[in-house]
C-alpha cells in the first residue's frame, strides 16, 4: 500500500525491500541443494513437497532418499554377515566332541553348505530389489496423501501412528526429523557462569550469579543500551 503512493517517502521503502529480497536470494537460494533439508522437508507431513520451488527439486529428493535407504540397508546385511563370520570363527569343538568330529562332517550333506554359499551371496541382492520397489511404492503413496495441520499436526506423532503402512520410510524420518544433539549451549553457560565466580567474588551467591548470567544474555537484545 505504501508502494502504490508516489513520492519521495517511498523511495527509501522501495530500497528497503530490494535490500530484504536480496537478502534473502543470498541465504536460502542453495537450500534446495541441501540434502538434509530437502529430505527433512519431504519427510515432514505438514510440507512434503509443497514447499519445493521446482519439480527437479523433489525427483533429486527421491533419489537421495532411495540411495540413503539402500544405503542403509546394504550396511546392515554387512554387519549381520561380519556377525556370523565372526560367530563362525569364534565356535571351537570341546575336547569331548573331537572324536566323533570326523564321524560329524561325514553325516553332514554337502548340499546344505552349498546352500548357505549361494543364500548369502544372493540373499541381500534379491532382497535390495524387493526394498527398492517397496520404498518407491511408499513414498509414492505417502505423497498422495494430504498434508496434515501445519501448526496443530505433529509429524512425530503422525509417523509413530503410520509407522505400520511405512516401514522403510520411518526409518528415515526418525533419522532426518531428529533434534541434533549438541552440549555447546550448556558448555557456554558453564564458561560464563566460571568467568563470574572468581576469587573477589567468593560470597557471591547463586541467585545474584544467576541474574548476572541473565543479564549477560539478554543486554546484548538492548544493545547494552541501559
Amino acid at each position: 500500500m505504501l508502494l502504490e503512493d508516489k513520492g519521495p517517502s517511498t523511495q527509501g521503502i522501495g530500497m528497503l525491500r530490494e535490500l530484504m529480497r536480496e537478502s534473502l536470494t543470498k541465504r536460502f537460494s542453495k537450500l534446495e541443494d541441501s540434502k538434509v533439508v530437502v529430505l527433512a522437508c519431504l519427510l515432514d507431513p505438514r510440507y512434503k513437497s509443497h514447499a519445493f520451488c521446482c519439480a527437479s527439486t523433489l525427483n533429486k529428493a527421491k533419489e537421495w532418499l532411495k540411495e540413503d535407504v539402500e544405503g542403509g540397508l546394504q550396511g546392515q546385511a554387512e554387519t549381520e554377515r561380519g556377525n556370523q563370520e565372526q560367530q563362525a570363527d569364534g565356535e571351537e569343538p570341546a575336547a569331548e566332541d573331537q572324536a566323533p568330529k570326523r564321524q560329524r562332517r561325514e553325516d553332514t550333506p554337502c548340499h546344505s553348505q552349498i546352500d548357505k554359499i549361494f543364500s548369502s551371496l544372493f540373499g541381500p541382492h534379491t532382497s535390495d530389489l524387493l526394498v527398492k520397489d517397496t520404498i518407491e511404492d511408499e513414498l509414492h503413496q505417502y505423497l498422495k496423501e494430504p498434508v496434515i495441520e501445519r501448526r496443530k499436526g505433529d509429524p512425530l506423532q503422525w509417523w509413530k501412528q503410520n509407522e505400520g503402512r511405512f516401514k522403510q520410510l520411518a526409518k528415515a524420518a526418525r533419522k532426518f526429523l531428529c533434534s541434533p544433539p549438541s552440549s555447546v549451549p550448556s558448555e557456554r553457560v558453564f564458561s560464563e557462569v566460571s568467568a563470574i565466580y572468581d576469587k573477589k567474588r567468593s560470597k557471591l551467591t547463586g541467585e545474584h550469579a544467576e541474574q548476572l548470567c541473565f543479564l549477560h544474555h539478554n543486554l546484548v537484545l538492548l544493545d547494552w543500551d541501559y
